[in-house]
């Protein structure tokens, strides 16, 4: 009887190390699934970041442009305007890259949100911290600075 009962607490055991070992691989399957999710949206995100760099400097070249042809009459007034036009244009596409950023951030929010585990860990506070300074990149600067010897 010792023995059938032995038996059958080590059959329980070897079944809850089973149990917990495929809930370790789920956890681990899913902590992958959520980083592939997290990198495609900071991939995104620096995408736009890009776009709206490119779009604010072809807005100062037609700001500049606009502002020396306003100086002259006639033809160039009709030009001016017409780059008016095109600035107003490349303003409501700037404000959708941004409406697009505040979505992916919501995004990114949320996935944060699903992650499985404390979401405190270092994983987590890493992609946070690189997605800080892909939007402050001044912020590599000082903090190369602050730990120079100067």
């Amino acid at each position: 009887m010792r023995h059938i009962l032995s038996l059958d607490s080590q059959l329980r055991k070897q079944k809850e190390l089973v149990h917990q070992s495929e809930m370790k691989r789920q956890c681990q399957e899913e902590q992958r699934r959520w980083e592939t999710k997290l990198s495609a949206t900071l991939m995104q995100l620096n995408s736009c970041k890009v776009s709206i760099t490119a779009l604010r400097e072809q807005l100062d070249q037609q700001e500049s442009a606009l502002t020396e042809a306003r100086q002259f009459g006639g033809r160039s007034r009709r030009l001016a305007e017409q780059r008016k036009t095109e600035l107003n244009k490349m303003k409501r596409t700037l404000d959708a890259q941004k409406s697009e950023i505040i979505r992916l951030n919501g995004l990114l929010d949320r996935l944060v949100g699903l992650a499985p585990g404390n979401s405190s860990s270092r994983g987590l506070l890493s992609i946070r911290f690189s997605l800080l300074l892909v939007w402050y990149p001044e912020l590599i600067r000082f903090f190369s600075g602050a730990f120079s010897d100067h």
